[in-house]
């Protein structure tokens, strides 16, 4: 049994139902598969971690087997459904739910950064390793944030939070500083939402922990 664990929302890539933003430049077809190898590069890159299980968390239900469920499979992680009425609740869920099967240090991310650093990642472990109890939060570039971490559960940190909105860095933060936890924030980060992300995301494509998602970017077709 292991300490750590990675909690990993995913939505099943729909054309027209992930990414949607980026379907104002994009065929819904080339970004869906662009959206996947988000996916299958995000995980490679969680893979790499020691001492630590991963567990994927569907937004939607898939109804057929596919490509993303066979990925999961072969990486041996386990796929769950996100249970809930809005974000907040579904992550509070996944927390209680990893937390109840003894789990200590625990971490929630998506797969809207391929090319996120697995430094920042290690390093919001190597904070709820040292501190009991602790909350860290990394800030994304948009006002929300790409990963949240505890080693204790605080459900009250999800809740009274409008999500998908330019504050929720800044309520999330003020809800965990009333909290009896020590609290980090983490390094600042970036979410391809945009057509305008995908130049940054290019010059970081080079990277082997890239390689899904290169060949994806290279074949995206326009709207």
């Amino acid at each position: 049994m292991q300490v750590r664990a990675v909690i990993l929302f995913f939505k099943y890539p729909e054309p027209g139902k992930v990414k949607t933003r980026l379907c104002k430049k994009f065929t819904p077809a080339s970004v869906a598969k662009l959206y996947e190898m988000f996916i299958y590069d995000t995980c490679c890159k969680l893979s790499q971690m020691q001492n630590t299980d991963i567990f994927a968390f569907a937004a939607n239900e898939s109804e057929q087997e596919s490509a993303v469920q066979a990925f999961f499979a072969k990486k041996k992680i386990p796929i769950l459904m996100q249970v809930g009425e809005g974000l907040g609740e579904r992550m509070s869920n996944a927390f209680q739910m990893l937390f109840e099967k003894a789990y200590r240090q625990v971490v929630i991310l998506g797969t809207d950064s391929p090319d996120l650093p697995l430094a920042y990642i290690e390093s919001a472990f190597g904070f709820l390793g040292l501190a009991q109890p602790g909350i860290c939060v990394a800030p994304s570039e948009d006002g929300g944030y790409y990963l949240l971490g505890m080693n204790a559960f605080f459900p009250t940190l999800f809740q009274e939070i409008t999500y998908s909105t330019s504050q929720v860095y800044i309520d999330t933060l003020k809800k965990a500083l009333q909290l009896p936890a020590s609290f980090a924030a983490l390094r600042r980060w970036y979410d391809i939402d945009e057509p305008e992300d995908l130049a940054r995301l290019k010059k970081n494509a080079s990277s082997p922990l890239l390689s899904h998602t290169k060949m994806a970017l290279e074949k995206l077709q326009p709207a």
